[in-house]
């Protein structure tokens, strides 16, 4: 039973175990799924660390997090251990509620058996869970890493690390604050170990990080498992790490055998020689980075063939010279090193073949495109059938041809394989060469030698301009400059780059665009041979000077003004110009701003040759002259320029022909070009050139043609008959101040002529015309008939034209003659003689000789002719200028002038009322006056008016209710005051209609209907019918019709109303307005009555009998009957119709019903 139940009972420790170990798995399980899907990641997953009694063996532990993780800030992380005493974990820089990414574990373990220690992390915010298993063991053994056990002298040091390794061979993690002890043996022969080859250096003294868990032990003056050793002298040693620990004073140290050589180089170190060839061999050492050459024979070294049968060695000349083909070596030994490890040394092959082919090499260069003016170093390279190098031995035989009209060979070496060449000349060219033989004791020449050729191609130098480009440069402002570098000479090709890309770019066409303040350098290579440039240096510096570069500085009127200005920087010790500085941001400042006036967003221009970057675009808008002030404000300077410009009108001619008669003279007048310097207006100029001598000519002065005014005056005189050009140049001579004045010219024909024909024209006064009237359609200068007014004082015009049409400037020589054909009519003032006048006012057109003749009038009206003629010159105008010419003319001219004498106009009728309809129209009449009108109305949003010529009357059509003015206009005379009339248009107002309120059965009443105006004015009833006047009625008991008459003027328009049928109902009038909205009047309430009847028709009484009259019919309501007797002497009647007879006789009784007119309240008689 015992049994059974101790069988029983290791049964259900089996189950517990086995539901343990499946829980613990399915957490572990849970927990890697979690470190899974978590973004965090552990350093290490196991750590295996040395037990110690004596020391504590830390390792940090790290939850690595993305960048996105980092910046969320939203992981906590608490760490613990399964063991804390085998392996305790301690946070490190601990957060907020003790969270840490990182902790240290270490080995606190208290015994030597193997232990494991499980250390959790955990994230408090997402559950997240990582686990890392911690292992304390004991070390088995120990081992020393290299990463070479060959030091050179003078090399770097070298770092040795020990690694321990449990009895499972596992290595420990870290043997971080284990002390070591570090120690050299000697390695074989002690002869070597006489002095020590290497020395253990601290990390602290070298020039690389100490490892953080050595550096307490450095300073405490202990070694840990890492140290560095560095070379002494060349030889063998062997290092030994033992641990300090007294719990692993059994376990084996761990050496290394290192060896110190010093760094040699046997050169050439392998070469492929021909059959007889022969190598001189150097053994070099480098120290300090520095090569320095050893001399053979040494104490130390000396060197030996391994086959003396492929090749012979003289170890006094360091030579070798090949015997048969084959492979051997030249090795080096040291008489400080030991025999086996000699192997350490190095050594220098040696191949002894036989020659394939030749091919030229230009050394530094993969292409054979070359440059004019260039060295090149161009060597003879031999190969064997693999395609080696062959060692260009000195007693090779080789021959090599340049051509001297390319080629000058300014050095070769004694075997002909090396040439030092110049190119002297651009073109393709062949080279050739040649490999003849080997020279020894004797020449061995090959039976045939090895040739080649080579094309190569020769360029002239390539060239960049500009030299240098200037580029300005400003703080704090984007750059949008560019400028083309153009490259000749090479091939055409090109590629480009700036060497300081920080400063300039330039892109593959040689367009460089500045980045930064500094100096670049642009280079343009040959796309065939990169070695080929030229350069160019782009500099982007700060503006130091400002100038106005010398330019035209006068500019007409509604031109531009371009001053072009240049900007300069100190470079290369030299003041030197900007190309292009459109982009700086310049302020311009006039003395008066009256003349000028600064062009915005001008773009600038840049001129080259003028060494301008820029300009500024000025707009002459009127005369004058200022002082223009450009600025630049730099980041250090205020930099400034300033120059004087002026503005001037055109230079033109105000009569760009003229023409006079024989000794009459002409002012010649111009206006505008350039006015005298400001500066210095003693170098002005005007200079009147004729091109013939037909007229002689004075420059005319006075206040009237002052310079002041901008005008150029001479005066002209014609001295004989012809025509020719007279030509005005103007301007100011250079100054200092003006360095290239603005010169202009222009020219006027200048005709002497004879008269051919007299022209008469009437000046009418147009004071008191409005100036938008069109003209007299009667042209005053033809052979029609002209109006004119009667009573008032006429002015008639006299020109004179030649045989080419062209009127007269002058003709103040002629004499004229004046008539007129009714002199009860007008009259002549021919005691005065006539005016002849020039207008010189207005200076916009050709302005003619005119002579005024005054034509008084004696208010009558009728028609009249005024006749002129002309035959003759006045002499004395001739003998005055010395013209030797008869006074007659050639033959008479004369001219007639028809006149009409009419009175002024008047309007019938002096006003004008109109209803407001399109279809309206009315009519007024325009009386006497010239026959010429033109009307309007003021104001012309009430009435459109058309004249009507043939009967001159005018035709008014009402467009809106108002009152406005009708005025004529006579377009041939001059009235001060215009004929006009008051038109009132009206629209409908209200509507009035006057009907009584009862109408007998089968009778007519009359209705009135009466429409007043918007301001209550009565309207015509000739109007009505445009209004579409109704009168309606609510039922069918009436019947309306208009009473037929003829309403004339009439303001009142009537209608017959009959009653139809006995009972009630309403009348209405109503009219449509213009704008199609309909008017009622009041509505009219009628009552359609039986007719009034007395019963008995017939009543026979005796005297002082009484009777009823019974009285039926009429109105029914709001009305009475009144009795009346015809003869009341006879009988009498009382109001309510009682008869009472009287004497003896007859006579009539009369029954009325009456009542109130609804609209007046007088009595009506409605019935009878």
């Amino acid at each position: 039973r015992l049994k059974s139940l101790s069988d029983k009972q290791k049964d259900w420790r089996s189950i517990l175990t086995f539901s343990i170990m499946a829980f613990l798995l399915v957490f572990f399980l849970a927990v890697v799924n979690l470190a899974c899907v978590s973004g965090g990641k552990l350093n290490a997953p196991k750590v295996l660390l040395p037990y110690s009694p004596t020391t504590i063996s830390n390792f940090t532990l790290k939850v690595n997090l993305t960048k996105e993780e980092q910046a969320e800030h939203n992981h906590c992380y608490t760490w613990r251990s399964t063991h804390p005493e085998v392996v305790a974990v301690t946070p490190m820089n601990l957060l907020e509620e003790d969270c840490s990414l990182h902790a240290v574990v270490s080995t606190v373990s208290r015994t030597d058996h193997k232990m494991t220690s499980i250390i959790f992390v955990e994230d408090k915010i997402s559950n997240e869970v990582f686990h890392c298993y911690v292992i304390v063991d004991l070390i088995s053994r120990f081992s020393i890493s290299t990463t070479t056990r060959l030091i050179s002298l003078d090399d770097t040091p070298e770092i040795l690390a020990v690694h321990a390794y449990d009895n499972e061979e596992n290595v420990f993690t870290t043997l971080s604050g284990m002390e070591f002890q570090w120690k050299f043996l000697p390695n074989g022969d002690k002869k070597f170990f006489e002095e020590q080859n290497l020395k253990f250096l601290k990390f602290e003294d070298s020039k690389y990080q100490t490892p953080p868990h050595i550096l307490p032990l450095e300073r405490a003056g202990k070694t840990g498992d890492i140290v560095l050793v560095e070379s002494v002298k060349t030889g063998s040693s062997t290092v030994e790490a033992t641990l300090f620990d007294p719990i692993y004073k059994n376990v084996p140290p761990a050496t290394v055998s290192l060896t110190v050589i010093a760094n040699l180089m046997i050169n050439p170190p392998s070469v492929h020689v021909l059959v007889h060839g022969k190598v001189f061999y150097k053994l070099e050492q480098i120290r300090q980075n520095v090569i320095t050459r050893i001399y053979l024979p040494s104490p130390q070294y000396y060197m030996e063939v391994v086959r003396p049968d492929i090749c012979s060695f003289n170890p006094e000349t360091s030579e070798a010279e090949a015997i048969s083909f084959g492979s051997t070596e030249i090795v080096l030994r040291d008489r400080n090193i030991q025999d086996s490890e000699q192997s350490y040394q190095p050594s220098a092959l040696i191949y002894v073949v036989e020659p394939a082919y030749i091919s030229f090499v230009v050394l530094s260069y993969t292409k054979w495109v070359l440059e004019t003016g260039r060295d090149y170093e161009i060597c003879l390279e031999i190969f064997d059938s693999s395609n080696h190098k062959i060692y260009p031995s000195d007693n090779l035989i080789i021959e090599a041809l340049f051509p001297a009209e390319y080629f000058r060979v300014n050095h070769q070496t004694k075997n002909g394989s090396y040439f030092h060449v110049t190119t002297l000349k651009k073109g393709v060219v062949n080279i050739k060469g040649s490999l003849n033989g080997v020279l020894s004791e004797k020449k061995h020449l090959f039976a045939q030698a090895l040739v080649t050729e080579q094309l190569l191609e020769i360029y002239d130098k390539i060239e960049v301009e500009p030299k240098s480009i200037l580029f300005p440069w400003e703080s704090n402002t984007k750059f949008s400059y560019s400028s083309k570098l153009t490259a000749t000479g090479g091939s055409g090709e090109y590629s480009w780059n700036s060497l300081n890309l920080s400063v300039a770019t330039v892109n593959n066409k040689g367009y460089t665009s500045p980045v930064s303040l500094g100096i670049s350098t642009v280079v343009a290579a040959d796309v065939k041979n990169h070695r080929h440039t030229g350069m160019a240096k782009v500099a982007v510096l700060p503006p130091t000077k400002i100038k106005l570069l010398p330019s035209k500085v006068e500019a007409e009127i509604n031109t531009k003004l371009l001053l072009p200005v240049a900007m300069f920087a100190d470079f290369e010790g030299a003041e030197k110009a900007f190309e292009d500085c459109r982009h700086l941001k310049l302020s311009v400042k006039f003395s008066d701003k009256t003349s000028f006036d600064l062009i915005p967003d001008h773009a600038g221009s840049v001129d080259t040759e003028k060494i301008s970057c820029t300009s500024i675009q000025l707009l002459a808008k009127q005369p004058g002259s200022c002082r223009i002030t450009v600025t630049y404000q730099g980041s250090h300077k205020i930099l400034q320029a300033s120059v004087t410009v002026a503005a001037y009108k055109p230079l033109v001619a105000e009569s760009p022909l003229s023409i006079v008669t024989l000794g009459s003279s002409k002012d010649i007048l111009f206006s505008g070009g350039p006015q005298p310097w400001q500066l210095d207006p003693t170098e002005y100029f005007e200079d009147l050139i004729p091109s013939a001598n037909f007229v002689s000519f004075s420059h005319l002065s006075g206040i009237e043609f002052s310079l002041h005014r901008g005008l150029h005056a001479f005066q002209v005189v014609c001295v004989g008959l012809g025509e020719q050009t007279l030509k005005l140049k103007v301007g100011n001579k250079p100054t200092h101040t003006n360095l290239l004045p603005v010169v202009v010219e222009t020219f006027v024909k200048f005709i002497c002529a004879e008269p051919v024909s007299l022209h008469l024209q009437p000046q009418v006064s147009t004071i008191s015309r409005q100036s938008d009237l069109p003209p007299c359609p009667v042209f005053l200068d033809s052979n029609q008939v002209i109006p004119v007014h009667c009573k008032q004082d006429l002015t008639v015009l006299l020109t004179v034209t030649d045989n080419q049409g062209h009127k007269f400037d002058n003709f103040s020589s002629l004499k004229f003659d004046w008539k007129l054909s009714d002199t009860s009519l007008a009259s002549l003032n021919l005691a005065e003689p006539m005016r002849i006048e020039t207008d010189i006012s207005d200076r916009t057109s050709k302005v003619s000789a005119v002579g005024y003749q005054v034509v008084g009038m004696f208010g009558k009206p009728g028609a009249v002719i005024l006749t002129v003629s002309c035959q003759h010159y006045i002499s004395r105008y001739l003998s005055h200028y010395r013209i030797p010419l008869h006074s007659r003319l050639r033959g008479m001219i004369s001219q007639s002038l028809e006149l009409n004498l009419v009175e002024g106009p008047f309007i019938t009728p002096d006003s004008l009322s109109i209803f407001n309809h399109p279809s309206n129209k009315a009519y007024l009449k325009i009386n006497k006056g010239s026959g010429y009108f033109h009307v309007e109305s003021v104001p012309t949003s009430f009435v459109d008016v058309r004249l009507i010529n043939h009967n001159n009357t005018i035709q008014v059509i009402p467009k809106l209710d108002g009152m406005t003015q009708v005025k004529v206009h006579d377009l041939c005379l001059d009235l001060s005051h215009p004929p006009s009339t008051m038109a009132q248009v009206s629209g409908v107002g209200y509507i009035h209609l006057y009907v009584i309120d009862k109408v007998e059965l089968g009778k007519d009443i009359i209705a009135k209907v009466n429409i007043l105006d918007i301001n209550g004015k009565p309207l015509s009833a000739k109007f009505y019918h445009l209004m579409n006047v109704t009168l309606s009625t609510e039922s069918d008991i009436l019947s309306v019709q208009p009473a037929f008459d003829d309403k004339g003027d009439s303001t009142e328009a009537q209608y017959l109303v009959k009653g139809l049928h006995i009972g009630h109902t309403t009348l209405t009038c109503s009219a449509i307005m213009k704008s199609g909205e309909r008017i009622f009047s009041k509505t009219k309430p009628i009552e359609v009555f039986p007719p009034l009847r007395l019963r008995p028709r017939t009543l026979t009484l005796i005297i002082g009998a009484v009777y009823q009259i019974l009285a039926t019919g009429g109105p029914r309501t709001q009305g009475s009957v009144e009795f009346s007797m015809e003869n009341s002497a006879k009988a009498s009647i009382s109001n309510i119709g009682l008869v009472e007879a009287l004497e003896l006789g007859s006579t009539k009784l009369v029954g009325q019903a009456v009542g109130l007119h609804p609209d007046n309240n007088e009595p009506v008689v409605y019935s009878e």
